[in-house]
């Protein structure tokens, strides 16, 4: 993929881009260098994880599973 070649995403992934995108350029402890790649990769990484641990492991804690999402953006971003 070349550099600045948006990630391909369905219609509601893509609207959840543009609002945590619109987030990012608004907090003013962030200086993102590419704030629609990061905000892509950001709903992809909430979604790909809540669609591994979802009805794939029973002793799923969702509680859980959002502390670590935050804990793995927020390090990113930040």
């Amino acid at each position: 993929m070349q550099p600045g070649t948006p990630i391909p995403s369905s219609a509601a992934t893509g609207a959840a881009a543009a609002s945590v995108e619109r987030l990012l350029r608004a907090d003013p402890d962030l200086t993102p260098t590419d704030p629609g790649r990061q905000a892509r990769f950001v709903v992809a990484t909430i979604e790909s994880l809540i669609h591994r641990f979802v009805g794939r492991v029973p002793e799923f804690d969702a509680a859980d599973l959002e502390r670590e999402i935050v804990t793995i953006v927020t390090r990113y971003l930040y």
